[in-house]
């Protein structure tokens, strides 16, 4: 083969590379934004408010105490609406450092299922609480377990310490 046959051949086959290089990539920026449109799509119709809502993962509440006693309410409910039997609640005093985050400290006692109810209702419910580490011992009582639970929340910014 001749060198003008081969440089022939090789700029080809180069603009064939190039065509089908481009050809690709419209092909996948089409696809990312079809994909991109769908989840839009899916998202609006779920009904369930856009992820950037503050309401769906912070505790509201004009000041630190009335948070307080709202989030003490909230689990103590939780605990009782699943069986459990409280024996202390305690919410962490304020930190300097994130003045905005609460550290509750829950122990109760129940069953395995009632735990379980309880620690579901905790993370599943608005405004979202974490649980952030749980103990789970055994008692003197057949069937019974102490759950010492810790749940960290968030508070809304623009109340008072």
């Amino acid at each position: 083969m001749n060198p003008d046959i081969q440089k022939i051949l090789a700029l080809g086959l180069g603009a064939a590379t190039l065509i089908v290089s481009i050809v690709l990539t419209v092909i996948a920026v089409g696809n990312w934004s079809s994909t991109n449109d769908q989840i839009a799509m899916v998202e609006a119709n779920s009904g369930l408010p856009p992820a950037a809502d503050p309401t769906r993962y912070l505790i509201s509440g004009s000041s630190r105490a009335e948070s307080s006693a709202d989030l003490q309410d909230r689990l103590d409910g939780a605990a009782t609406d699943a069986g459990l039997d409280v024996s202390s609640i305690r919410i962490a005093p304020v930190v300097d450092a994130n003045p905005l985050h609460m550290t509750v400290d829950v122990a109760a006692s129940g069953g395995m299922r009632e735990i379980a109810i309880f620690l579901h209702a905790v993370e599943s419910s608005l405004p979202a609480l974490i649980v952030s580490s749980t103990r789970i011992s055994p008692t003197d009582t057949e069937d019974m377990l102490q759950l010492e639970v810790r749940i960290e929340a968030q508070r809304s910014p623009g109340g008072t310490p």
